[in-house]
Order: structure tokens, then sequence, then C-alpha cells
């Protein structure tokens, strides 16, 4: 199974700042130059170019009011929101009213312009088209521009002047029918006010008040007083049955004595009816009840002493009633039980009498409980009528006050100046200043940003490799060694011509590369490693060159070297070391020759090289069969060291499958060539693999700077012999 993968390092994840952007300008500024002032250059050519010169502009000037003008009084018209009523009178400013009698001036109909947009078609349109208008702050400017000065000042002006006859004095006459809309309402409402009025007053006669407290106080007695009559009838109607009865009773046993009980009771009845004291008692009663009725229409608080002593004197008079009728049943009671044995006489026909008394009694009482109810029934009905009534009257008299108010606003307001008016009509066309040359050279200037700020976003994004803290710090990967940057071709070839030996780079590179041979060595003896896989990401990361390099310094430590070309596809160790093409290792993978045939030595000691060979399907399908393993063990056995330069890990298959079959292998890194995410990601693909690595070798990387004037390269040490190594 392959190992898991790691989390994505931080910096493949980092975001442009302006830091990181300014460094990918200084390492793209000449191109970054160049290409932005060609960019700029057309740019501000076109802009040139499109724009149309300068053209004749006559303004007229009208101010527009936020809000309608008012001498002293606020009305209550209709206010839009003043962004609202701009855009409003804008359409309406270019509306066929308006433009038709624009046309219709006999000035206008004169001008040439206005005769060539008749030739061409429909002038109304055209007119629309020219005509500008627009706000700023609370002024119109109404503007009009044209090849030439003639006539532009007379259409705007009568653009100006249609435009106030035919919209804002429009406005002014429909502010006057408000007006007169608004008195014929405010009358209205007068009249049917007054006749609620009047309605109101002659209610509230009636019932003798126009307070609700005191209305309900009137029907409260009166529902008081039905509920007493009721009960008086209901007594009546008890008695009547009571006698009924016993007169039935006294026929059917022939006897002519009622119950004595019965008669004691009608003899109570009847003394108490007609008791003076009793008689005086109700008298007073419903005269107090009168005098209460007519304090409370009269006050609207219950606590006024003109309502208060009446009420208490009414309690006083009712308890007095309850006590006399107790002392009369009291006596009657003591009276019989002092003659008892004695029963008065009585006959049939008194209780026939009695029957109609009584019967005459309940339809007196029946007349009376109906007149009560009625009266309780008028009463209630009319003091809903008078709260509804209120109720109208107060809404009305708003309403009216509220139109009344604003008519007599109006009748002040309506000569208040115009919301619209003229503040400086259009003089003599002058000419718009020329803007073109300040707009093209802010095009050529955007476009310089633009293209430059592009080039240092797309350097950013790429991620190059600019120094070995972004591969070790940056993605975690080992470093074993780094190569210094190499001059080039040109500078190279006049330096060796002028030098008497050879050029300072030229050591430091050779220190550079013996220092990743003594990492290596070092490492081989505690982790053997006898072969060693040289690749990148991508191509042109100088794998082959650190091959090559690798492979020849080996051979100056002495160790019996073999440097195998395994970039099948696209092979150059052999033109670097000048051998013959073929046969190589093509050959052999195919079995086509012995692999002593394809070992070339080379014009190093103890350096001899395998060339690439002849590549086709059969040998690439050898790399997936592990025959280079095996024929790896077998060179093995002949030589110290392997090192195999392959293709590039990520566009091919051919690097994964060259290194599973050696023992470690190592990534080539070229700062400001390789990027990140590639290097990264060739990485993980090994990794996956199961592949082990050995590190990572960064190129044209300049080395720290020490004190001191040592100076060392070995190229001058020319007078001593090379020493062999065994």
């Amino acid at each position: 199974m392959a190992p898991a993968r790691g989390p994505r390092p931080a910096i493949l994840n980092a975001t442009p700042n302006a830091t990181a952007l300014l460094g990918s300008l200084k390492r793209r500024w000449v191109p970054a130059t160049i290409l932005g002032v060609l960019a700029a250059t057309v740019a501000a050519a076109v802009v040139w170019r499109t724009l149309p010169p300068s053209r004749h502009i006559a303004k007229a000037m009208l101010h527009v009011a936020s809000s309608q003008p008012s001498i002293i009084f606020p009305t209550q018209e209709i206010r839009s929101n003043f962004d609202i009523y701009k855009q409003t009178q804008l359409r309406l400013l270019k509306g066929r009213s308006v433009l038709t009698a624009v046309l219709s001036d006999p000035e206008v109909a004169k001008l040439d312009i206005v005769h060539q947009a008749s030739r061409q078609g429909d002038p109304i349109a055209w007119l629309e088209r020219e005509i500008h208008a627009e706000y700023t702050g609370e002024v119109l400017n109404i503007s009009m521009v044209g090849n030439g000065p003639e006539g532009l000042a007379t259409l705007v002006n009568a653009v100006a002047d249609s435009y106030l006859v035919e919209v804002v004095n429009v406005e002014a006459k429909d502010r006057r029918k408000h007006f007169v809309q608004l008195q014929e309402i405010y009358k209205d409402y007068s009249e049917r006010l007054k006749e609620k009025r009047l309605e109101f007053e002659t209610l509230a006669r009636n019932l003798g008040s126009a307070d609700q407290s005191n209305v309900r106080l009137t029907h409260a007695l009166a529902l008081e007083n039905r509920s007493v009559m009721e009960r008086e009838l209901t007594r009546i109607r008890m008695d009547l049955r009571q006698a009924e009865i016993e007169l039935s009773v006294a026929k059917e046993s022939g006897s002519t004595n009622p119950v004595e009980t019965d008669l004691n009771d009608l003899v109570v009845e009847e003394a108490i009816r007609n008791d003076p004291v009793i008689l005086e008692c109700q008298s007073r009663i419903r005269r107090l009840n009168a005098t209460l009725n007519s304090a409370s229409r009269l006050s609207r608080n219950q606590d006024d002493p003109s309502i208060r002593r009446p009420q208490e004197e009414l309690k006083g008079l009712t308890r007095q009633m309850r006590d006399r009728e107790s002392a009369i049943r009291l006596a009657r009671t003591k009276e019989v039980r002092e003659n008892e044995g004695e029963s008065p006489p009585s006959s049939a026909t008194a209780l026939e009498n009695q029957i109609k008394i009584l019967k005459q009694m309940e339809r007196l009482a029946e007349a009376d409980l109906k007149s009560l109810s009625n009266e309780a029934g008028q009463i209630n009905q009319s003091s809903m009528s008078l709260e509804t009534l209120q109720s109208e009257i107060a809404i009305a008299e708003a309403s009216t006050k509220r139109i009344g108010n604003e008519v007599e606003a109006l009748k002040v307001e309506l000569d208040a100046p115009s919301r619209v008016r003229l503040i400086e009509p259009a003089d003599k066309p002058y000419l718009s200043a020329d803007n073109r040359l300040r707009t093209a050279a802010m095009a050529g200037v955007a476009t310089l940003a633009l293209v430059v700020g592009g080039l240092s976003c797309v350097d950013f994004l790429a991620r190059r490799v600019q120094s070995v803290d972004e591969v070790v710090h940056g993605l975690g990967l080992r470093l074993i060694g780094t190569i210094p940057p190499l001059p080039k071709r040109s500078s190279t070839v006049e330096s060796g011509a002028n030098a008497e030996g050879p050029p300072q780079w030229h050591g430091e590179l050779i220190e550079a590369v013996d220092n990743l041979r003594t990492n290596l060595l070092n490492s081989s003896s505690t982790l053997p490693i006898r072969s060693l896989v040289v690749t990148s990401a991508v191509s042109g990361e100088g794998k082959t060159s650190l091959a090559c390099h690798l492979a020849t310094s080996m051979a100056r430590a002495g160790r019996k070297t073999l440097l195998i070309d395994g970039d099948l596809r696209c092979p150059d160790i052999h033109g670097i070391f000048d051998l013959p093409p073929r046969p190589g290792l093509g050959e052999v993978l195919r079995g086509e020759t012995e692999v002593g045939m394809a070992i070339h030595p080379s014009a190093y000691p103890n350096l001899w090289v395998i060339t690439a060979g002849l590549c086709d399907e059969w040998a690439l399908q050898a790399l997936s069969q592990n025959k280079l393993r095996v024929l790896l063990d077998r060179l093995e056995d002949q030589f110290d060291f392997i090192v195999v330069d392959t293709p590039p890990i990520l566009p091919i298959v051919d690097a994964a499958l060259i290194a599973k079959q050696t023992d470690a292998y190592v990534h080539a890194v070229f700062k400001g060539v390789s990027t990140l995410p590639q290097v990264f990601a060739a990485h993980e693909r090994l990794q996956e693999l199961g592949i082990p690595t050995f590190g990572v070798v960064v190129a044209a990387v300049r080395g720290p700077k020490y004190s001191g004037s040592y100076n060392y390269h070995r190229g001058r040490i020319a007078s001593a012999s090379r020493p062999e190594v065994e």
C-alpha cells in the first residue's frame, strides 16, 4: 500500500501580497515593461481615435425646488420623493407635447438643423435624442451639443420655455382646480355636520340630557322601576291565585268559613296598603325619584350633593317602609293570638269581592309594567343613537376642520412662487473641453498598470522557486546540496579566452558537486546506495547536467562510476560526452546486444557511460517489466556507483518505473525555473509509489559569503600531478 499523503504545505496556498508581487515584478520587470509600454501605446491610440473631437454646447438652467415653495402655511398637498419628482420631470421634459410645441415655434422652424432632421426622418425623435437634461442638486441643466453653434441656443431656450408652459403652468392650473374641489368638499362636509348636530340636539332634548352618564343613569332608574313593578305584579298574581283556590275549596266543601290564616294574610296586606304611614313613604319615594332624575340630568358627577343626598334619603324611606310593614304584621299576629278561638265570620262573597279587587289591581299593574318597559326601551334606543351620533359628529368635525384648514392655507399659498423657474437661459454656445488627450493618457497608464500587475500576478501564481528556504521550509524537503549559478555561454567563452586558468565559477561548481558527492558517500555508509536516479518534475530543471557532474565527481573520488542515460525519449548524454548514441540502453533492454557492448569509456578516468540508444515501444515496455533491475544487479558487481539520468516525473511514467528499480533518487530543482506546486507534486508521486528519496539539489543558488581572502579553485594547482586513487 502507498503511504498516506501528508497535508498540503501552506506555502502552496499563500495569497498574493505587496512584497510577493514586487518580488515577481523585480524578476519580470524587463518583459513587463516592454509589454506594458506596447499595450499602453495601443490603448492610448485607440482611445484617441475613438473619442469624438470637441463640439459646441448650448445650456439653459432651471431651478427645481425640492418641495413646493410656501408663503407661510404648509399645505397637505401630495409630496413625492424629490428623486422621483426629478425623474418624472426629466421624462415630461422630453414628452411629445413639449417637443411638438418646440417644433411649432416659428423661430425654431426656420433653423437649418431642424430642416435637415425633418428630411432625414421624425424631427421629434431627433430632438428627443439631441436634447440632454440632467440635475445638479436642485438645478436642471438643459443642453444640446452640435458640430456648429447655429441654432443651438434657440432650440435649448425653446425647449425650456415649452417645458414651463406645457408642464409647469399645467401643474399650477391643476393646483387651482384642486383648491376649488376642496372648497366644494368643505361646503358639503359643513352641511352634513350641521344636520347631524341638529339631530343630536333633538334627541338630547327628548332624553332630557346630552350626557351619556346621565342617560345611562336614567335608563338604570327606569329598569329599576320596571323591576319593582314586575315584583308587585307577581305578588298580586300570587294573592289572586291563592284567593281563587280558597274560594274553590270553600265551595267544594260547602263551608262558608275560609281558612283563618289566609283571611288574616289578606287583612294584613289590606292594612299595609291602607296604612297612612306607608302611603306617605310611597308618596315621598316617588317625589325623591323625580328629584333624583332631574338632578342626574343637570349634573355629570355622581358624587354631587344634589344626587347623593336624595339617594341617602331614598334608602332611609325604604328601610322605614319595611319596618312599618313588619310592625303591622307583628301587631296582627299578636291580635290573632289574643283572640284565639274566635274566628271572625266570613263568607264566599268576601272572597269573590277580594278576587275582583285583585284582578283589577293585576290589570293596572300590567298596564304600568308595559308603560315602564316601553319607556326603558325608548331610553336605551335613544342612548345608542345618541352615542352613535356623537361619534359621527366627532369624525365629521375632525374631517371638516382639516379640510377647512387646507382650504384656508391654499387660499394663501396659491400665490406662492412656482416650484420650477428659469434662472439662466441659453446664451452663445461654447466649445466643450477636449478631454481626448487626458483620457488617452489615463487609458495608457491604466493599461500599463494592468499589464504589469497581471504579469506580476501570473509570475506569483506560477510559484517559481526563488530560494532554498521555499524548498526546505516551505515544502519540507531534505536539501543535500546546491549548485551555483553559471554564467551565460557568451560570457563563458570570453572569460575562458582571456583568463590564464579555469574561471572562478568553474571552481565553485566543482566544489559544490564535490560537497554533494561527500554527502552521498557519507549516507551510503549507513544506508547502502549503489544506484541513484537523478530526475526532476519537468524538463529544463538541470537534471541531466546534475547527473553528469555527480558521476564525474564520483569518478574523481576514485570510485568506479557508471553513468546511464535513462531518458530514452529525449537523450542528451551521448552529445555531452561525445559518444556514439548506439548501442545503448534501448538495445540492451530489447536484448539486441550484450550490456558490455553498450558500456562506453569516457574521457574521464573511472567514468563509463551507457547512452540511451534507440527508443521504441519494446524498450519502454521493458522498463515496466523490471528488466532494468536485473541489469543493475549485474552492473553493481562491476561498478562502485551507478548514476541514472531519467525523464522528468510529471509528464511521463518512465522516471517512476526507473526509480522504482534503483536504491534512491535525487530531485533536481532549478531556481527561477522550477515551480513549487510541480516540485511538490513530483515528490508526492514518488512517495506514493514508495520510492526512497535521498534529497533535493537546488541549482542556480549563490552560496553564502564567508569573510577572508582565501580564493581557491583546483585549476591553478598546475605543478602537482593527479594522485592515483585506489
